[in-house]
């Protein structure tokens, strides 16, 4: 396994935002907030997961089921907490779920949910519906299904700015491969276009400012678009890895991705990074070996000074990163498996 001498740091996602109140004779006042990491854990050798989120570090677990369960995004209204995932009653029955504190909500014709937003008391969550045979791109505003392709296509992640609804995802053609986009209103762009293509893929959205930025990676390099025009993220000097941008987050013009490297060459498993502004930086880590010990940056975001990332590793139970370095989370007892996929930050 190659070794790499990088700076470490940190970051995380984060959906809503962090206001500040500034009067002429008093300096800026920092508002408080509460950090949830939403994903999954397994307290029991067989690493069935338990769909959860954790609120400053401490355990709140979903209704049990008779199954495992995960959540793969979350958001927080006053005191309401909405996520969404999955759950599987067997291994070969898989629902998409989404929960509201902690209650299921069930999606039969879907299998997971990558994306949940909300607009008013609507609730909006995103990902793929097996319909005609294939997966099909889905957003579901209340449990109502709109197909967004009537092709192969995977929907991502979600964001809405004031009537303006976000999908990000990728279409598949065959012998073209997959094609990162997003949809407004249902509309599709694409955002690679050039053909013939490498593989490229979207991930997640954050919007500022009206400004649109979306994570992804085109081939074998991480990047972001920043109302559709691409930035390509720093690789490092062994030039068979390839890169991946999970998150984004926007915070005063610095731009943070969370993310992972893979040697391709070697077959061997992920270790787990973030950039800021381009640059990229190593997390503190188990290193990766031949696919067996992997791990992954899933979700980043910044409070002030502070950088929260989570992510999960295939020997570790839990992999949540505060400036660069892990840190413990309540787990109930022991843990086997820990998932941490999703963070927001919500003012007290």
């Amino acid at each position: 396994m190659r070794k790499y001498k990088v700076t470490f740091l940190s970051l995380i996602i984060i959906s809503g935002f962090i206001s500040c109140k500034k009067s002429e004779n008093s300096p800026e006042q920092k508002k408080e907030v509460d950090i949830f990491v939403a994903g999954g854990i397994s307290n029991t050798p067989n690493l069935v997961l338990t769909a959860c989120y954790w609120k400053n570090g401490q355990l709140v677990k979903v209704d049990p089921t008779t199954g495992t369960s995960k959540a793969n995004a979350i958001t927080v209204v006053g005191n309401d907490v909405y996520m969404a995932g999955n759950t599987s009653v067997n291994s070969s029955s898989t629902v998409a779920t989404w929960w509201k504190n902690g209650k299921p909500n069930y999606i039969a014709e879907a299998f997971d949910l990558y994306g949940i937003a909300l607009k008013g008391s609507d609730v909006f969550v995103v990902g793929s519906t097996f319909k005609n045979g294939i997966y099909t791109a889905t957003i579901w505003k209340n449990g109502v299904p709109t197909y967004l392709t009537t092709g192969r296509s995977s929907a991502t992640g979600i964001a809405i700015n004031g009537d303006d609804v976000y999908v990000t995802g990728f279409i598949t053609e065959e012998i073209i491969g997959s094609t990162a986009c997003y949809w407004k209103n249902g509309i599709q762009t694409l955002l690679e276009t050039k053909k013939p293509a490498p593989q490229s893929q979207t991930y997640a959205i954050q919007i500022v400012d009206n400004d649109v930025y979306i994570a992804g990676m085109v081939g074998v390099t991480a990047v972001y678009w920043k109302n559709n025009e691409k930035v390509e993220l720093q690789k490092m000097s062994d030039p068979s890895l390839q890169y991946f941008a999970f998150s984004i987050y926007v915070k005063n013009e610095d731009v943070y991705l969370a993310g992972a490297t893979q040697e391709t060459l070697y077959n061997e498993g992920r270790n787990p990074v973030y950039w800021k502004n381009g640059t990229i930086y190593n997390l503190e880590s188990k290193p990766a070996d031949m696919m067996f010990v992997s791990s992954q940056a899933k979700a980043i975001a910044v409070d002030g000074n502070n950088v929260y990332i989570g992510g999960n590793h295939s020997e570790e139970p839990t992999y949540f990163w505060k400036n660069g370095f892990l840190q413990t989370l309540d787990t109930g007892g022991k843990a086997y498996n820990v998932e941490c996929n999703a963070i927001i930050l919500s003012p007290k």
